[in-house]
């Protein structure tokens, strides 16, 4: 079995030796992150925008119900009207109301959602 001719043996050390300085690396001596920073603050309105902020949900939410009720009613009367030789405005009207019904849903259960996302992200609730 032949040895590579560039791989020293083992025990022997090829070179000069290496001497000098040694670096340890830079020291920081500026401030430190103590416990008593908080580095993940919950969310929290900008002063003045917690009242309007309100409010402009409860007239998000206001219209998407008066929109879901009129889109229902629609639906209502596309199958009213359908019944008679129109099959298709019907089936149409059916199929409209299962997405009225779905929006409608999602508006009710959108503050849950948000509110649960918005818990996992802050870390509420958490032990």
């Amino acid at each position: 079995m032949s040895t590579c001719p560039l791989t020293p043996a083992a025990g022997t050390v090829s070179g000069p030796a290496l001497s000098g300085p040694t670096f340890s690396g830079p020291t920081f001596s500026g401030p430190t992150l103590s416990g008593t920073a908080n580095l993940d603050p919950p969310p929290q309105a900008p002063p003045g925008l917690d009242e309007l902020a309100g409010h402009l949900i409860g007239w998000l939410k206001w219209g998407v119900l008066a929109t879901g009720a009129a889109g229902l009613l629609t639906c209502a009367g596309m199958i009213v009207v359908g019944r008679r030789h129109r099959s298709g405005l019907a089936q149409d009207g059916l199929l409209s109301s299962l997405w009225v019904i779905g929006g409608l849903s999602l508006a009710a259960v959108a503050t849950v959602l948000v509110g649960t996302v918005a818990s996992s992200v802050t870390g509420a609730g958490t032990p």
